[in-house]
């Protein structure tokens, strides 16, 4: 059987299991009774089902994610979106993986879309340690944002996202140029424009 396919087998099934019970009470032998798979199948794939949620996680926004070409703002909403539309799946799963895990899994996505729009630089990894900063805080603020939407059982309302976004983006906008009139890009200041 095919890696892939058998991933997203146990994948699904987890999925599936999550909707009856807690994920904290899903074992991987009821998890791979689901599938029809032998234990050793598991292992072979995955060290633990937290590790799954990761994969799926990975799979679901991480890779749509980040082929989303937009401004912030859109790529902003259409994260938020795409964490809507399963939002009782991603609560659970902000329940069951570390918010260490849930930091990193945010920031592979989040890091390179903010060092983009304020240092117009493609990898976050050129950038100075304070610009780096940064980025890495408003990263973990917004992380932590969409950790309370998804536990709050308010909808989400597209049109008020929009505004308050804008409102933040707009501020970051007017903070880039107040810096000393100077304006980093990348590790190199630049004469604001």
């Amino acid at each position: 059987m095919c890696g892939n396919n058998t991933k997203q087998r146990i994948a699904d099934a987890l999925r599936q299991m999550m909707k009856t019970r807690p994920f904290h009470k899903i074992s991987v032998q009821s998890l791979m009774d689901e599938t029809n798979m032998k234990r050793q199948s598991f292992y072979y794939h995955f060290q633990d089902t937290r590790e799954v949620l990761e994969w799926i996680c990975r799979k679901q926004l991480t890779e749509k994610l980040l082929s989303y070409q937009a401004p912030l703002l859109e790529q902003i909403l259409y994260a938020l979106k795409l964490v809507d539309q399963d939002r009782d799946f991603y609560r659970q799963v902000t329940r069951a993986v570390h918010q260490d895990a849930m930091y990193r899994f945010g920031d592979e996505i989040l890091c390179p879309w903010l060092s983009r729009y304020f240092y117009q630089c493609d990898d976050h990894r050129l950038l100075t340690p304070n610009q780096a900063f940064v980025v890495e805080f408003v990263s973990k603020a917004a992380i932590n944002y969409c950790i309370q939407f998804l536990r709050s059982r308010e909808p989400l309302d597209e049109a008020l996202a929009r505004e308050r976004i804008t409102a933040l983006l707009d501020v970051f906008r007017g903070a880039e140029f107040q810096l000393s009139g100077e304006f980093c890009r990348c590790g190199r200041i630049t004469e604001a424009f």
